[in-house]
């Protein structure tokens, strides 16, 4: 099987004679960064967190963009991201 891991064995002395012991493998799961530079600027901007670029997240951008000097495009471009903090 695909994905899975095996279990491993490895012998153990104890009072009671010789046992084994499973080990399994375990997997690190760190958090995924945030990918979606859309969702970044809905959270810093206050707007509803869909990920979709729609007219409110658009025009949310616009202004900001304008207030902080940035070239007005309506995108969540790095330029922006960065003045947002993300």
């Amino acid at each position: 099987m695909l994905g899975r891991s095996k279990a491993r064995t490895k012998p153990v002395s104890g009072k009671s004679g010789t046992k084994k012991a499973t080990k399994k493998a375990t997997k690190t799961v760190s958090p995924k960064p945030n990918l979606s530079p859309i969702l970044s600027a809905q959270k810093a901007l206050g707007v509803p967190e869909t990920g979709i670029m729609d007219y409110t997240t658009m025009n949310k951008i616009q202004k900001f963009q304008i207030l902080n000097d940035l070239p007005v495009t309506g995108e969540a471009d790095v330029a922006t991201l960065e003045k947002l903090g993300k």
